[in-house]
């Protein structure tokens, strides 16, 4: 979801969170992304052998950190403001359009659907104002609602690749009458 990366730069730019926290939890998932991105570090995270059945098998403490730092960040997301929302989403389409770039895996409907719920997730937590608790609740509820339908999306488009880019057997062809 684009609402765990808007977390993560809400996270790195809310200045109500210690800067040693900061700099300590963003240096751990970045390490942790070079050490999956790359093959010899992909490698060496795995003991010196290339894993046959599940590479990237231990991604999951990446996930475990960016969800750490996505309570962190929405515990102090009222505190954040307009302007913090603002230079959050910059971050977002900064990263975004660069992956789009210089990665080329992702089309352009894919850019511009992630950049318009990223701007829709800024709009929610920036739109409340600060310091209510109702209007926090609010925006968390609003902003659940939409991450469900994001997910869903992408479920259903994933489902829909996959479809038209693999190959299918019926069961009648593995079945002698």
């Amino acid at each position: 979801s684009v609402l765990a990366i808007l977390l993560i730069a809400v996270f790195l730019t809310c200045r109500k969170i210690r800067l040693r926290t900061r700099v300590c939890f963003g240096g751990l998932l970045g390490l942790l992304v070079v050490l999956m991105a790359n093959n010899w570090t992909n490698f060496a995270f795995h003991g010196f052998h290339f894993p046959n059945d599940l590479p990237y098998r231990n991604s999951f403490l990446v996930c475990f950190t960016m969800l750490a730092i996505a309570v962190q960040a929405l515990d102090k997301i009222d505190s954040v403001g307009r302007e913090g929302m603002f230079k959050a989403f910059v971050i977002v389409a900064g990263l975004i359009i660069a992956e789009q770039k210089f990665g080329g895996s992702s089309g352009y409907a894919t850019v511009w659907y992630s950049l318009g719920a990223a701007a829709l997730y800024a709009v929610i937590f920036g739109a409340f104002p600060v310091g209510r608790y109702a209007a926090k609740g609010t925006a968390l509820t609003v902003a659940l609602a939409l991450c469900f339908f994001e997910v869903s999306a992408n479920s259903v488009e994933m489902i829909h690749q996959l479809n038209e880019n693999e190959v299918f057997t019926d069961r009648s062809d593995f079945v002698e009458y």
